[in-house]
C-alpha cells in the first residue's frame, strides 16, 4: 500500500480512496489537465525481447486489456480501437482510442473533436513492465498507424495532476498542456469549468447541466 502511495502520490491515492467509498451515480469531481500528445517517431525505441505491439483481436485479449486499465463500462461507439503490448501471450500495455468524441460519463461530461482526432483514454502499463519504454512504444505504434489512415490526426488525453506517475511518464514524453480543467457532478447535475493554455481555443459549451445524462456538458478541442 505504501509503495504504492509512493508510485502515485497521496492525494491522488486518497482520491482512488474515496472513489471506492462513494458510489459513483452519487458524486465525482475531478481536476485534471487536458493535453496534446507530440507528434509520434516513425520507429519504436528501445524494443524488449518477445514484446509486441498491435490491435487487440480477440475477446480474451479485450477482456485481458479491461481487468488491466480498470475499464468496466466502454463507450457505445463503433470507433473505439484497442491497442496493446503483449508479452507471452498477456497483454502488458494498453492504449484505448476514440474518434471524434469521447463521453466522460462519470463527470456527465462530452470531449468533442474534430474529424480526424482521437482521445487517447485508461493508458496503463503493468507494473511490472513500467519505466522499460513500453507506453512511450505502445504509444508510437498507436499513432503511427492512426497516421497511416489519417495524416494529420491529432491525439489528446486527460490526466490527473496528482498523479505523480502518469505525469512523469508524459512529462517525459513532451506533451503539450491544452488546458486545466475541473469537474463535479452531484447525482445528475453538473458543473465544470476549463482554462485553455496559450493558443489551445478549448471551449467550454456550457457551464452547468440539471441533467447530465441525458444533457452532458460538452468541451469542444480545435
Amino acid at each position: 500500500m505504501f509503495s504504492k502511495i509512493r508510485e502515485t502520490g497521496l492525494g491522488y491515492s486518497l482520491q482512488i480512496l474515496f472513489n471506492r467509498v462513494v458510489p459513483c451515480r452519487l458524486f465525482r469531481c475531478r481536476r485534471f489537465l487536458i493535453l496534446e500528445l507530440p507528434e509520434p517517431p516513425q520507429t519504436a525505441s528501445r524494443p524488449l525481447p518477445d514484446l509486441v505491439y498491435r490491435w487487440a483481436e480477440t475477446a480474451e485479449e479485450f477482456q485481458q486489456a479491461q481487468q488491466l486499465s480498470g475499464v468496466n463500462k466502454l463507450p457505445s461507439d463503433s470507433q473505439v480501437r484497442l491497442a496493446i503490448a503483449v508479452k507471452n501471450q498477456q497483454v502488458i500495455g494498453v492504449i484505448w482510442t476514440a474518434a471524434e468524441v469521447f463521453p466522460e460519463s462519470e463527470l456527465g461530461l462530452h470531449y468533442e473533436m474534430r474529424p480526424g482526432n482521437f482521445w487517447f483514454f485508461s493508458t496503463c502499463v503493468h507494473q511490472d513492465h513500467r519505466r522499460r519504454g513500453v507506453y512511450r512504444n505502445l504509444f508510437a505504434f498507436t499513432a503511427n498507424q492512426l497516421r497511416i489512415e489519417i495524416p494529420t490526426s491529432r491525439f489528446w488525453l486527460a490526466i490527473n495532476p496528482d498523479n505523480q506517475r502518469s505525469m512523469q511518464a508524459h512529462l517525459a514524453m513532451r506533451v503539450r498542456p491544452a488546458a486545466r480543467a475541473f469537474s463535479i457532478r452531484v447525482t445528475r447535475m453538473a458543473k465544470a469549468r476549463t482554462t485553455p493554455y496559450e493558443n489551445y481555443q478549448l471551449k467550454l459549451l456550457r457551464k452547468g447541466t440539471w441533467n447530465c445524462w441525458k444533457n452532458p456538458l460538452r468541451v469542444k478541442i480545435p
